[in-house]
């Protein structure tokens, strides 16, 4: 069988499924990622979510995370070829008035409840309306829930806020 190509692209479902051995050392890597073991999140957003997406939520620079995999593979990477990310900023945008929070959610406590945040990020907008803000507070970036969103034409921002981060998604 080839190698796997690897790179921010990569989805991690199907880098951890052809690499299991890999899972373990990414949560040591970043505690973060332990939430892979979270059978929610594994079975739906792993599929999709690129490690490029990964490193935003685990707070480590794509570069780091490429080289990393890569030398526990026993593979050369080359860290000039892999693109960084910037970090996410720690005040709100313009547009977050806290007062126009209609509902705030916490992805812990809905993970512990084996609810994906999507779900209910969904239907707190649903129950809400025009200029209506859902807040999400979680210990990760929540980048797959983040472009899906913006995708749907919702406003949405993220920043770090204190050990986590609070996104705000404001209905159109």
């Amino acid at each position: 069988m080839p190698e796997m190509e690897i790179d921010g692209r990569t989805k991690v479902g199907a880098l951890l499924d052809a690499y299991p051995e890999l899972e373990e050392p990414l949560i040591e890597l970043v505690p973060a990622f332990a939430k892979l073991k979270n059978p929610v999140l594994r079975a739906s957003v792993a599929k999709f979510v690129s490690l490029e997406k990964a490193a935003r939520v685990g707070g480590i620079a794509l570069p780091e995370l490429l080289a990393f995999v890569h030398q526990r593979l026993g593979r050369k990477f080359d860290v000039r070829r892999a693109a960084g990310e910037s970090p996410r900023p720690t005040t709100p945008p313009p547009w977050f008035d806290p007062a126009q929070v209609a509902e705030a959610l916490d992805a812990e406590v809905l993970l512990a409840a084996g609810e994906h945040p999507l779900g209910a990020v969904r239907r707190a907008l649903e129950r809400q309306p025009p200029s209506a803000v859902i807040t999400i507070r979680s210990s990760f970036e929540p980048a797959p829930l983040i472009d899906q969103l913006a995708d749907r034409g919702m406003l949405v921002a993220c920043w770090r806020q204190g050990e986590g981060f609070l996104t705000a998604f404001r209905k159109p």
